[in-house]
């Protein structure tokens, strides 16, 4: 990539000593295979610690009623950020708060 159209601050952001800075969050195994975790534009600050919005979505995509999630940072007034859930329930999904294996916040 040699640079945005017309955005020279934008190009100087993102290419660094010719590398491309996609803002991707990933590892690489013992094996040599990538793999991409997060964006680092997504991290929600909360209360001085780094939270993940792809592990918190992980973690609540593993209940069965739940098709899609997708999880922000919402603004707060002391402690920085809070994540919040959105989720889509499967056809036959019927959750509420009295849910015993939901923590509601």
């Amino acid at each position: 990539m040699a640079g945005y159209f017309d955005r020279p601050d934008a190009t100087r952001d993102c290419i660094v000593n010719g590398w491309l800075r996609t803002g991707d969050i990933g590892y690489m195994d013992a094996d040599g295979y990538t793999f991409l975790v997060d964006r680092i534009k997504d991290v929600i600050i909360h209360d001085g610690y780094k939270v993940y919005p792809r592990v918190i979505e992980d973690a609540i995509r593993l209940h069965p009623e739940v098709a899609e999630v997708v999880v922000l940072g919402i603004p707060g007034d002391r402690r920085g950020a809070y994540p919040k859930a959105f989720i889509r329930l499967t056809r036959a999904g019927n959750l509420d708060a009295s849910a015993s294996q939901w923590v509601w916040i």
